[in-house]
């Protein structure tokens, strides 16, 4: 099938029917197999299930509770039904049911190894992604666009309108990538990967073909990591981005311990700060705001020439810089303001820090939800 999608011609990638059958055929042939499994290992639940069916009164009472779902007997229905359908559902891929599964196996993994020590989201650039363009063209041969770049990037850094007889405007390269969703899913792929593998130093689990020994483990941004967890999700354009939670490095525990020896607070303020930067060079925020002053465009980070960190850490360290400004740099929109009209939900623009500590996160008198926590940043202590 994947052989099938990946087609020089992109026939079957375009076809949304194609697509469609398959992907149905993949969560069916999954429920048949899970409910195969049930069966065999759980006989009497299915016999119940088996005798609800055969009932003559049952699928009268079904067609009454989907009239009326709010009603006791529908949700006493709904409820017993519920613990049968449950056994299998959570197996099926990319169903409601298996995402609220995986909750329990993150439980799983903090009752075991503690609270995570870090978490980060990284999304792809699947508009100006020059791979995700040239894999929704057809190829003709090996020597030329779209199998090389010929060009490409520095068209779309000038703006150009078209590149070789294709649209290169920004509704067309939407356009271009909702009409192949193989090549978005593809690079989306390719990019959890390496972030896993190389930014993190953990392959993926379907990639690792051994447990490697924590002495012997790839060091990554964060350290020697234990274990890493990622839930995919799609944002409202329908592009796709990763949650992820790390385990290991400096653990919330150790933070707590440490909070309380005054000489060991620099020593951690400097760990945190070797492991995540959160401040830029000057230059680069005085040409920001000239940039925004003359109403210049937006860099796309995703037609820069990347540098290698080990080779070239100079180097490098401005293409993060140069990023980071780009992408990181908070600018309100509207889903700043989706929960509370008058602040920005991602508490914006925030008070400038000349060094790094700990903060406590208390809950107001009235309500203690997580959108009404207050900060105390002069009590060194981390929660």
């Amino acid at each position: 099938m994947r052989h099938m999608l990946l087609q020089y011609d992109c026939r079957a990638s375009k076809c949304l029917r194609l697509i469609f059958l398959l992907f149905d055929q993949m969560k069916r042939h999954a429920a048949a197999r899970t409910v195969a499994a049930r069966v065999k290992t759980n006989p009497d639940s299915f016999a119940k299930f088996a005798s609800w069916i055969a009932d003559k009164t049952f699928f009268a009472k079904l067609k009454l509770a989907r009239q009326n779902p709010e009603t006791d007997s529908s949700k006493e229905l709904l409820a017993l039904i519920t613990k049968h359908i449950a056994l299998f559902e959570s197996q099926i891929p990319f169903t409601a049911a298996q995402r609220h599964a995986s909750m329990s196996h993150l439980l799983g993994m903090i009752y075991y190894l503690g609270f995570p020590s870090d978490f980060f989201t990284f999304a792809v650039d699947d508009i100006y992604g020059l791979l995700n363009i040239r894999m929704s063209l057809p190829q003709f041969n090996n020597t030329s666009f779209p199998s090389t770049y010929s060009g490409l990037t520095e068209a779309l850094k000038q703006g150009a309108q078209t590149f070789r007889h294709i649209p290169t405007t920004t509704p067309a390269l939407r356009k271009l990538l909702a009409e192949n969703p193989v090549a978005a899913a593809e690079i989306f792929r390719i990019l959890v990967n390496s972030v896993y593998t190389n930014a993190i130093g953990m392959p993926p689990s379907q990639h690792a073909k051994k447990s490697v020994p924590l002495p012997d483990r790839a060091k990554g941004f964060a350290g020697v990591c234990t274990r890493a967890y990622g839930a995919m999700e799609d944002q409202k354009r329908e592009s796709l981005h990763m949650h992820s939670v790390l385990f290991g490095s400096l653990p919330s525990t150790l933070l707590q311990y440490a909070a309380g020896i005054p000489f060991m607070q620099p020593c951690i303020s400097k760990a945190l700060e070797n492991k995540i930067g959160t401040s830029l060079d000057p230059a680069t925020h005085l040409r920001h705001l000239l940039n925004e002053i003359k109403g210049a465009p937006i860099e796309r980070p995703s037609l820069f020439t990347a540098h290698n960190p080990r080779t070239e850490p100079e180097d490098f360290l401005k293409d993060v810089e140069r990023t980071v400004d780009c992408c990181n740099v908070h600018r309100h929109t509207k889903s700043c303001f989706n929960k509370n009209h008058f602040q920005c939900r991602y508490a914006r623009p925030q008070s400038t820090t000349w060094f790094t500590y700990w903060i406590q996160l208390q809950g107001t008198k009235k309500n203690s939800t997580a959108s009404q926590l207050i900060r105390h940043p002069s009590r060194h202590f981390c929660s």
